[in-house]
Parts: C-alpha cells; structure tokens; sequence
C-alpha cells in the first residue's frame, strides 16, 4: 500500500502514517516490557480509521468515474457501516457504559 500513497487524497496518507507511527510505537512498548493491551487498541483504532477512510475514497472516486456496479457498492456499504459505527462508538464513549 505504501508505494501507491503518492497518489491518494491527503486525509488517506495522513490516517497511513498514523497508523505505521502506531506500530512502531507498539513494538517499541512491547519490546521494553510494557503492558500490550492498550498499545494494541491504540493500533487497531488507528486501522479502523484507515480503513473507513480508504473505503470512503473508494466509493467516492468509483462514482466519479462511473466504474462503481452495484454489487461493489453493496459489499462496501457492510465494512463502511461497521468502521464508521465503531469509531462513533469510540469518540461518544458509549463502550464505557458496558
């Protein structure tokens, strides 16, 4: 994915290099010992983000260009949904209420 960044829309790039920051940062804690746990959330949210993005650009750049078929569009809309969802969830802090 990296080598084809150049070509993306800058908010894609950005949400890429937080999530490769992410990583690094995970394997350093996890190299000194500390706790993994929230390290792990901490990627994971970073890739959550990533991918609602890259899907959002897909959908919008497919439109523009006319190439998306409804069937693509279906099988989108399910992992759209479920990242987007997510991160609402996250930023409300509705998951604490749990």
């Amino acid at each position: 994915m990296g080598k084809n960044m150049k070509y993306a829309h800058p908010d894609l790039i950005m949400k890429y290099e937080i999530v490769k920051g992410e990583i690094v940062s995970s394997e350093f804690q996890q190299s000194n010992g500390e706790e993994e746990e929230y390290e792990n959330l901490s990627v994971f949210i970073a890739k959550m983000d990533l991918c609602g993005e890259f899907l959002m650009d897909f959908l919008k750049n497919s439109r523009e260009i006319g190439a998306l078929s409804r069937v693509v569009e279906d099988k989108m809309k399910v992992p759209l949904f479920f990242t987007q969802f997510y991160l609402l969830i996250r930023r409300t802090k509705l998951r604490d209420t749990y």
